[in-house]
């Protein structure tokens, strides 16, 4: 198994990087949220409920606890991440930078200066670095045919929990899981075309390994 102990220090110092804009968007944008929904009556515990009901949050938090650890150069308690597990995450990052650029962006009318910028963190920033940092520093040659499958594991757990939390509460993070919008047939249809879309990148991903690992034994 390949995990990040085989990674440079300066690989392991990018990583620590990209956790603390990680970290610090994620604060920026929980204090939005507090402020927006304190200031409409809401509370506190709601807003946090609010708040972790978002895709975007869920994975850049993921993002950062995954980047924090590699930085540190283990699990606490217990082995690094292996390749695998770290691409799932990247490719998951990469997913939100790409949805919401082509579907979320023009929805989402401006909230302010601190909303912009953790906004252009989580979405634009944290993803980039990510997939740049993958690119450059994990060696992915133990990727094999069997992982995309098990990266969508993540993904479709959220998707339960989105329409669980709906169910209970009737409010959706995005326009195409909105049940009470849309019904459950074309929420689950447009969930399922997300999931193919992130299954038949995962193959890209793991092609392109494939590919480069021939051509290096050639």
């Amino acid at each position: 198994m390949t995990t990040p102990s085989v990674l440079s220090l300066t690989a392991r110092r990018a990583a620590g990087v990209i956790a603390a804009i990680g970290w610090l968007a994620l604060a920026m944008q929980l204090v939005v949220t507090l402020g927006m929904m304190t200031a409409d009556g809401h509370s506190v515990a709601a807003a946090l409920w609010r708040y972790l009901g978002y895709f975007t949050i869920l994975t850049n938090l993921l993002v950062a606890v995954t980047m924090t650890r590699v930085a540190r150069h283990r699990w606490p308690g217990g082995p690094a991440p292996e390749v695998s597990v770290i691409t799932g995450v990247v490719l998951a990052i990469a997913i939100v930078g790409v949805v919401y650029e082509v579907l979320l962006s023009g929805r989402v009318p401006a909230m302010g200066p601190l909303w912009w910028t953790a906004d252009r963190l989580l979405h634009y920033a944290v993803p980039a670095l990510s997939v740049v940092w993958w690119l450059a520093a994990v060696p992915k040659y133990t990727l094999g045919a069997g992982d995309p499958v098990r990266w969508l594991a993540y993904p479709v757990a959220y998707l339960v929990y989105a329409l669980a939390r709906g169910a209970a509460d009737q409010w959706y993070p995005y326009f195409f899981i909105d049940v009470g919008a849309i019904g459950y047939r074309q929420a689950l249809t447009n969930a399922s075309l997300l999931s193919l879309g992130m299954l038949a990148a995962g193959y890209v991903v793991v092609g392109l390994v494939a590919l480069t690992r021939t051509s290096r034994r050639s």
